[in-house]
């Protein structure tokens, strides 16, 4: 560390004292400077600058940054200040040329042919902080580092204008990029290229599958005529980003509330490839979560004839989810839910069923730790289960693939909550009391949470008539894992000891 500051020291010196010469010369003859090779050759050799002209250039825009706090500077007060007369000026602007190949510097063109120049971000950091490695990596550039610089611009606060030029010379920095070109063949307007860019860093950088339009209007979008513009065209669906499928409402939230990519735009410009570099995580202790990939298969499970579990198997497949979906909406039950119950006596497999199959149809299990739900103060109960079903909703966005179709994902998880009676035991024994009051509230909470449920719920339980009769009318299907019958006990013994 302390060798990076001092390389930013001895730069930031050798920079004000070209400065300071130039100021004095006023010209771009490097004879002039001959006294100051050991400086020139310090910051041509860190910014990795092929002329002595590059490094006065540099000098000069980099002294305007700090003391203007931009480094802005029209071609023809750079011109000015070294005094350039016509030749002078052709040899100034083809040096500007390639700084800018080399990413040092930026280059904009007005409508009245003026050119604007000033450093990049990268360059500005390289020489504050003494490291060039991102100088050095430019040639690597992904579309996260495009991303990045979007997001930079859009949290200035700056107005549309500004933001449509900012990004604008973002894709000249990055135009080496397939996304950039794929972008730019889509010929959108540099509204609808915001919103775009927008929705696709919160994805990329805040892992957000949707992004609500209020979020949308709030940051991307500063000008009132443009939000009132953009606001009817997304309500009519008339707005190119939707006509093109680029973008479209998200299925997992409120109509009309959250867009998102759609699956032909990711396709085409492969950010699935990006989103599955994205792991989620759960900072909390009211869930585990269990992933395909870590679940141990149990294979060869044993189970009585009752069961019935080529049905459960069924029915949490991709097309069982969709089939059973469409036809719970049909009987107004719910939309994209399934709520079903494993019952049994305890050592029956419950458990080990649900990871096998979450396994087989690459679904994650968030389980519920039922010791954490419960509190002893007033109101953490209910809030505990609040709590679990927004995090099961924000699981539901992240690993919904966009691989699915119209109803019904196949990477929808699953909500499981096991000893489900523990949590949820008949209020009729508490009457009167406390623990009464708050059984009431928490079964109250989780009614309600599964009336917007959208997704799988499964629970399980070894004594189903412990659980209060309010959510018996609220589950759609029951399995019945028995008690683990004579017959079963040796068809068991006949699986691991044969």
């Amino acid at each position: 560390m302390k060798n990076k500051e001092s390389k930013a020291f001895q730069l930031c010196e050798a920079i004000g004292n070209i400065f300071c010469k130039i100021e004095a010369q006023k010209t771009i003859q490097l004879k002039a400077y001959q006294q100051l090779d050991k400086e020139i050759q310090l910051v041509a050799k860190f910014l990795d600058l092929n002329s002595d002209l590059s490094c006065l250039i540099i000098a000069v825009l980099f002294n305007r940054r700090l003391l203007k706090g931009t480094s802005k500077m029209e071609f023809s007060q750079l011109s000015s200040m070294f005094k350039c007369n016509l030749k002078d000026s052709v040899i100034l602007n083809n040096e500007l040329e390639s700084l800018k190949l080399k990413r040092i510097i930026k280059l904009n063109k007005k409508e009245d042919n003026e050119i604007t120049c000033y450093l990049t971000n990268d360059t500005i950091d390289a020489v504050l902080k003494g490291e060039n490695t991102n100088l050095k990596n430019n040639k690597n550039v992904k579309i996260e580092n495009l991303l990045q610089a979007v997001n930079r611009e859009l949290y200035k606060g700056i107005d549309d204008e500004e933001i449509s030029s900012a990004i604008s010379d973002c894709f000249e920095d990055f135009n080496c990029l397939r996304e950039v070109k794929l972008i730019q063949n889509l010929k959108l307007n540099e509204v609808d290229r915001t919103i775009l860019l927008f929705v696709m860093l919160r994805r990329v950088i805040y892992k957000e599958t949707a992004v609500a339009l209020e979020r949308i209007f709030r940051l991307a979008l500063n000008d009132p005529f443009n939000r009132y513009y953009v606001k009817k065209e997304f309500e009519s669906g008339k707005n190119h980003l939707f006509t093109a499928n680029i973008l479209n409402y998200s299925a997992s939230s409120n109509p009309k509330e959250k867009v998102e990519m759609h699956p032909e735009f990711i396709k085409k410009i492969k950010l699935k490839e990006l989103v599955k570099e994205i792991d989620f995580t759960i900072d909390s202790n009211l869930i585990t979560l269990i992933k395909p990939n870590e679940i141990k298969v149990q294979t060869q499970m044993v189970y009585e004839q009752s069961t019935n579990i080529e049905f459960l198997d069924k029915i949490l497949s991709t097309d069982g989810f969709i089939s059973v979906s469409e036809k719970l909406k049909t009987e107004k039950i719910g939309e994209n839910q399934l709520v079903a119950m494993l019952y049994g006596l305890s050592g029956t497999g419950k458990t080990q069923t649900v990871k096998n199959i979450a396994a087989k149809y690459n679904r994650p299990i968030l389980q519920v730790n039922i010791s954490q739900i419960k509190d002893p103060y007033i109101g953490n109960s209910e809030k505990n289960i609040s709590e679990v079903f927004v995090l099961y909703r924000k699981s539901l966005e992240h690993f919904q693939r966009y691989d699915a179709k119209l109803k019904g994902f196949t990477g929808t998880p699953i909500l499981y909550i096991d000893e489900f009676e523990s949590l949820m035991p008949q209020r009729t024994a508490f009457e009167s009391s406390p623990a009464g009051n708050m059984l009431t509230n928490m079964v109250g909470v989780f009614l309600t949470e599964i009336e917007k449920l959208q997704g799988i719920l499964l629970l399980s339980t070894n004594i189903p008539s412990s659980i209060d009769s309010a959510f018996h009318r609220r589950i759609n299907f029951k399995f019945n894992f028995g008690e683990y019958s004579k017959n079963s006990q040796r068809k068991a013994m006949k699986v691991y000891f044969h």
